[in-house]
């Protein structure tokens, strides 16, 4: 019996053989591994030959990292190199693979990567391509940050988190403020490209060029905030 629905190889049985062939292609992180099918060879009413076939052509792993002797992101460097090496010796088989990243790290070098974490983000993905080319697509990172003595501890961090969003909250009523940003944003608009500040497609732009300073503030909260709470609960 070849059975379907669950996308995970797995062989029950044997003699009569049961098996889970999987799915052809992993669609995102829970599916990770090779992906593929099993060819089987019948002759006499008997299976004399099973393989299994791989046709997929991006792979999905989770990689959990301990950073948490890490005192800078320049630490982080040698032990990302030697972990992504192995993994793509052992997991890629020659094909795309797309990392997600769980990096357990101390309360101190969290907050040092969220001051700048996209250029964080682009420096990992720099040393991956570099290394490995297109092998390797960084598809997310994720934080498991252990308190720190002497430093912001995780849970400082979250109530400094909701008490933004109360802020920002209330910040259509702040007319100084509102104000503030007003002036920001058109600095910032003047140094803009032509083909972007041009583009009436991208509504953020529309509505700076309209002073609907609250409106671009709602937009803004919820992916502001999101970023902030990026840390993965255990």
């Amino acid at each position: 019996w070849a059975l379907g629905h669950i996308h995970q190889q797995e062989i029950l049985h044997e003699n009569p053989h049961i098996i889970f062939s999987g799915n052809l292609q992993g669609r995102h992180i829970a599916e990770q591994g090779a992906k593929g099918a099993v060819l089987i060879s019948i002759q006499d009413n008997a299976l004399v030959h099973m393989e299994w076939i791989y046709p997929d052509v991006v792979r999905w792993k989770k990689l959990e990292l301990d950073l948490t002797s890490c005192q800078s992101r320049e630490d982080i460097r040698p032990i990302f190199e030697k972990v992504m090496l192995d993994t793509v010796e052992q997991e890629a088989g020659g094909r795309t693979l797309a990392i997600r990243l769980v990096l357990s790290i101390s309360a101190d070098l969290y907050n040092l990567i969220m001051a700048d974490e996209a250029h964080f983000r682009a420096e990992l993905q720099a040393l991956a391509t570099g290394n490995h080319g297109e092998a390797v697509w960084v598809e997310q990172i994720k934080y498991k940050v252990s308190p720190n003595t002497g430093c912001q501890s995780v849970e400082e961090h979250q109530d400094a988190v909701m008490e933004l969003q109360d802020i920002l909250g209330r910040a259509t009523e702040d007319k100084d403020l509102m104000q503030a940003i007003n002036k920001d944003l058109a600095v910032l608009l003047n140094y803009l490209p032509t083909e972007i500040s041009s583009n009436p497609d991208l509504e953020l732009l529309s509505l700076v060029k309209e002073n609907e300073v609250g409106r671009i503030i709602e937009n803004v909260i919820p992916f502001l905030i999101s970023s902030l709470k990026n840390v993965e609960e255990e």
